[in-house]
């Protein structure tokens, strides 16, 4: 029992929990459903505001691992070091994903989660069921059930959002949720990814009960070495694919494995790793939210696009793949292994199943392992299960 942290929780870090989540569940509303640069910028004080509680809540910094001011130090150099050389492109998206990392790393660090406070994870639980079955009619209303299937501009994204939902609702026993997402799965989900997900999903659940030392050995594995042994398994597949599999053809859109759609995301994916040979933009620093005028995709008209193999190229379909671009291979680095210690404190036997699906789906898709995506996930991962009550953070020794 020595690797593991017990304190006794007050009614005031109570207060801070509430505050905090709820600061949280207000930056998810703002950047899934209210996409303009007001909700840009109430996100952000509404970031800065969770930063200023949770140091609060702690009353002195002590309780920051050293191994996060270690990261820390090193990101901030890489940062320097842009402004020193110039950099083409804004770091703000590097320097957004890693504040927000790091404030997930403070809060279940420094944060107690043994004592129920079942009402603030059901509020956010109605909370976001309410504005996701909303905005699904708003979007009905207009384009039918294509609408909803793409709510948040992107088939595959959509589903992502409607899979979080689905483990919240899980993990909260609401039969009308569960229901709900599964008719989203089986009548209106247009992404074959999502499927993938939630069979994983299902199946590490049924493992879990049936084989639970699978569930076991899940827990206790090692983060940094899987998402370098996944990324790496995804660039020898994307290479695969692109220059073996479809490389004398595809058939129609969704009508096999091979098609289009397909080949536009690995392509995408082996350009960036071309890419990386660029060590001016993308070794100690990225192109942030510069990636598409870096990639030549900025053009009205797919036509103007830059293109590969025949294929206009489109951003990375791999989350750690995409970061690479965004904020630079040694900052990315630096970023997996910090995401790799904040999984391993909530990788216990009720999380399993809700941390391995939601990563296969960051393995063909970008963007999912940082900012508004990391803050959804995170929250679905500390609300504790009805049957426990409660959620376990474990973190070991320094």
């Amino acid at each position: 029992m020595d690797n593991y942290r017990t304190e006794t929780v007050s009614s005031n870090i109570i207060v801070y929990r509430w505050t905090i989540l709820l600061s949280l569940t207000f930056v998810i509303i703002m950047v899934f459903f209210v996409d303009n640069s007001t909700s840009r910028i109430l996100s952000v004080l509404a970031l800065a505001f969770a930063y200023a509680i949770s140091f609060l809540s702690n009353s002195f910094m002590g309780k920051v691992p050293r191994w996060l001011g270690i990261c820390a130090v090193i990101v901030v150099l890489c940062l320097l070091g842009s402004i020193f050389y110039p950099a083409e492109y804004s770091q703000s998206y590097g320097i957004q994903a890693f504040l927000i990392l790091f404030l997930l790393v403070n809060i279940s660090y420094n944060s107690e989660y043994f004592v129920d406070d079942s009402a603030a994870y059901d509020l956010i639980y109605y909370v976001i069921f309410f504005l996701t079955i909303a905005y699904s009619l708003i979007c009905y209303s207009k384009s039918g059930i294509d609408g909803i299937a793409n709510m948040l501009n992107d088939g595959n994204l959509t589903s992502v959002w409607w899979l979080l939902c689905f483990m919240l609702a899980l993990k909260r026993s609401h039969i009308i949720g569960i229901a709900i997402c599964l008719v989203y799965t089986f009548l209106i989900n247009q992404s074959r990814g999502f499927l993938l997900s939630f069979a994983v999903l299902i199946l590490l659940l049924i493992l879990k009960k049936v084989l639970p030392q699978v569930n076991d050995f899940l827990s206790r594995i090692n983060f940094f070495y899987l998402f370098i042994i996944l990324t790496v398994l995804m660039i020898v597949f994307s290479f695969f694919w692109v220059f073996v599999v479809s490389a004398h053809g595809t058939v129609n859109y969704h009508e096999g494995l091979n098609d289009g759609s397909n080949r536009l995301r690995f392509i995408a994916n082996v350009n960036a790793v071309y890419k990386l040979r660029d060590v001016e933009h993308t070794l100690f620093w990225g192109v942030g939210d510069g990636i598409y005028r870096y990639l030549g995709i900025t053009g009205e008209t797919y036509a103007s696009h830059t293109r590969m193999l025949g294929v206009r190229i489109v951003q990375p379909h791999n989350s750690i793949i995409n970061l690479f671009l965004r904020i630079g291979l040694i900052p990315t680095i630096i970023y997996v292994y910090c995401l790799s210690q904040l999984l391993k404190s909530l990788n216990h036997e009720e999380n399993v199943a809700y941390i391995f699906s939601f990563i296969i789906s960051a393995m063909f898709l970008p963007l999912l392992l940082s900012s508004g995506w990391l803050i959804a996930w995170f929250l679905v991962l500390l609300v504790p299960s009805r049957e426990t009550k409660k959620i376990r953070v474990v973190w070991h020794k320094r």
